[in-house]
């Protein structure tokens, strides 16, 4: 199931433009005038160089998904007409998550700078060319029209992020579903950065194992932050198959520095408020000019 599109949707529009900075270089001779076309009768084969990073092989399998919908027909696993071909390749120009789209004859190219870039680079063929919209969630918030073609231009297309951070955070437990959708929406949408806080199990307020994985919650009372065993299960394979990079903000200090196992022989590392150190202290709440307590900080950290 598919939603049609607002006629509008300005918000989005404005954050692509605001992600992606394009350069576009015309073909030189009369060929380019004749654009690369993959239709219903002759759809696509998809192709990878000889072993790709997960990312690449994740960018080769969407790309077959939304074609074969786009075209109503499947994707040939096998070259006998019109291919796309996704490789990755260093170009200082393009960074690691910029990447290039060109016609080279029957093939049309997919280059990234790095492995996130060829991805990047996959959903912007969809976009631009397979007239795919990611803008909500799948399924529902996508459009995936369908189409007798595809077609593209010759000319060599050039893109690379405006902005150098782009993420959401990530911090209570829900549908570990919903929160897949989410880190599988920010990819199509050219968001790099999964942002995440979390918390040891131990020091959880309901320490039984069954409470530690989601539940729906059943009232205020719950505990329904992240652990790092719930994280590694549940998001953690998404986020590395999209080739998306892992932020720790600086909400986490008390992650490196758990009062649960310090409190009690090293109060003096935890803040003075009112003038009394408090043993259960809120998100900005470490003494840093105690250098003991920096030193171990960054020792976890090391490890």
């Amino acid at each position: 199931m598919t939603v049609q599109p607002r006629a509008r949707r300005p918000a989005l529009v404005a954050l692509l433009c605001a992600l992606l900075a394009p350069t576009c270089v015309p073909g030189n001779d009369a060929a380019a005038a004749e654009p690369w076309r993959a239709s219903t009768q002759s759809p696509p084969a998809v192709l990878c160089p000889g072993d790709p990073p997960a990312p690449v092989r994740f960018a080769a399998q969407e790309l077959r998904s939304y074609i074969a919908r786009i075209l109503g027909a499947p994707v040939p696993e096998q070259a006998a007409g019109p291919t796309i071909q996704l490789d990755m390749a260093p170009d200082a120009g393009l960074g690691d998550e910029g990447f290039e789209l060109r016609a080279d004859g029957a093939a049309f190219r997919i280059r990234g700078g790095g492995a996130l870039g060829t991805l990047f680079g996959a959903y912007e063929f969809l976009r631009r060319f397979g007239g795919c919209r990611f803008s909500d969630l799948a399924p529902d918030g996508e459009h995936v029209p369908r189409r007798s073609t595809i077609e593209a231009p010759r000319e060599l297309l050039r893109l690379t992020p405006r902005l150098w951070y782009r993420a959401l955070q990530f911090i209570y437990t829900e549908d570990p579903a919903l929160a897949r959708r989410r880190i599988d929406w920010t990819a199509k949408n050219g968001f790099n950065f999964v942002l995440y806080r979390l918390f040891h199990e131990e020091a959880l307020a309901e320490p039984d194992p069954a409470e530690l994985a989601f539940t729906p919650a059943v009232g205020p009372g719950r505990d329904r932050r992240i652990t790092q065993a719930w994280f590694e299960r549940e998001l953690l394979p998404e986020i590395r198959k999209r080739g998306l990079k892992l932020d720790m903000n600086l909400h986490n200090l008390l992650y490196w520095l758990p009062p649960h196992r310090y409190w009690e022989t090293h109060p003096e590392w935890y803040a003075l408020t009112g003038g009394k150190r408090n043993p259960n202290p809120k998100q900005l709440c470490l003494c840093t000019s105690n250098t003991a307590a920096v030193a171990e900080l960054v020792a976890n950290v090391r490890r």
